[in-house]
């Protein structure tokens, strides 16, 4: 007696061999968010509340002097 599903004997079902490299790529992506986000938050966080022309000043000069 065999005890083999109807799923277990279809061909081709079997690992994707994509385990690693999914497994790496969510890692590489949550370190760039770990530094991403904060930088977002430090930069556009003080500019919230602001009028209109005080965020346009604000950006306009990428590196202030």
């Amino acid at each position: 007696m065999a005890f083999m599903t109807a799923r277990k004997r279809v061909e081709g079902m079997g690992s994707a061999k994509e385990g690693t490299r999914h497994f790496w790529n969510t890692t590489v992506t949550s370190i760039a968010l770990l530094i991403l986000v904060p930088l977002f938050v430090f930069t556009l966080g003080p500019a919230l509340g602001d009028s209109h022309i005080a965020v346009i000043a604000r950006f306009s000069q990428p590196f202030p002097a």
